[in-house]
């Protein structure tokens, strides 16, 4: 069984999608919680914060309001 162009353009739109990178981001800051040493738990919070912030401003410069709600 293989992929159609419409599974590759379906699979395009998620990814340009900005809850896929909330998503991510929600899933590294659970996994640092597993981390053994806290400075590895806090590089990991503060690397998803500083990658949230860039999304959020680039998402608002190309006319995204950040105040709109994300479906998860």
């Amino acid at each position: 069984m293989g992929f159609s162009l419409q599974d590759l353009h379906h699979a395009e739109a998620e990814l340009n999608n900005p809850k896929v990178l909330f998503r991510g981001t929600h899933w590294l800051r659970f996994w640092a919680q597993l981390q053994r040493t806290d400075d590895m738990k806090i590089d990991i919070v503060r690397t998803c914060r500083s990658l949230e912030s860039a999304a959020m401003e680039l998402f608002v410069s190309h006319g995204w309001p950040f105040m709109f709600r994300i479906e998860v």
